[in-house]
């Protein structure tokens, strides 16, 4: 479930279909994943899941599988 919000999500802002986003997924692979576009999905997360991101994991978590991982510690 948290895997799904958090592609769906990723998806939307990145403009792209939901079954183009992976565990494999990064800045570096998928198109328009970008600084101002990696602010957006943080952003979209932070209201989606109801949480509060540090600055350094903002900047930092750049592919799918640390970003699930990311919401799931601070869900937990």
């Amino acid at each position: 479930m948290i895997e799904k919000k958090v592609f769906e999500t990723m998806a939307k802002i990145l403009n792209i279909e939901p079954q183009m986003i992976n565990y494999s997924s990064s800045s570096d692979n998928t198109d328009n994943w970008d600084s101002l576009k990696q602010l957006e999905i943080m952003t979209a997360l932070e209201e989606e899941f109801n949480l509060e991101f540090e600055e350094e994991e903002i900047m930092n978590t750049t592919n799918t599988k640390d970003l699930v991982a990311l919401v799931k510690a601070r869900l937990a």
